[in-house]
């Protein structure tokens, strides 16, 4: 995700060696991309989308994502990175963090039915990965990912039923 810009290269013949000797400066820059998009509904699943991603090449090389997903139902957001340490025996670490909320059964069926028998459920989830990983040669590669996460539902059952007793 980085681009190269390089000058035109200088050869010079080596007497001492009797090959040449090719040089072409190099110069990195950053790449930075920017998604958006979305679903327009006449339902309640109106969705909009925000990415960013942004990369550069060094001594490592480091990438950089955030993806953004808001909408009445659900809602996500998740940072990704990942950095490529370049050695004798390249090597990766790859991390990410994705929260998540979701809505379910919220209103009166997008107001078409006059009963509002339903009671919002909230269902949160919270997941971080980290994973290392490496080439040992061509024809192998070894990874380790560990995750961990954490749902959560929330619902108020009490004011559920109070509704209930005054609807029938």
């Amino acid at each position: 995700n980085t681009a190269v810009r390089s000058k035109f290269p200088t050869v010079i013949y080596n007497d001492s060696t009797q090959l040449y000797d090719v040089t072409m400066p190099l110069r990195m820059q950053p790449n930075f991309d920017i998604s958006i998009g979305g679903n327009i509904s006449s339902t309640a699943f109106n969705q909009a989308y925000i990415g960013l991603k942004y990369g550069w090449c060094g001594k490592t090389i480091q990438l950089f994502n955030l993806d953004l997903l808001l909408g009445p139902v659900y809602t996500m957001a998740r940072i990704k990175g990942r950095t490529t340490f370049i050695r004798r025996i390249p090597f990766y670490v790859d991390y990410s963090y994705n929260f998540s909320l979701t809505n379910t059964l919220k209103g009166n069926f997008g107001n078409l039915t006059k009963v509002d028998n339903s009671e919002p459920v909230r269902v949160f989830e919270n997941y971080l990965s980290l994973s290392v990983g490496s080439a040992f040669s061509r024809r192998s590669t070894t990874n380790l990912k560990l995750n961990a996460g954490r749902n959560q539902y929330i619902y108020n059952m009490a004011e559920y039923k109070d509704r209930q007793s005054t609807l029938f």
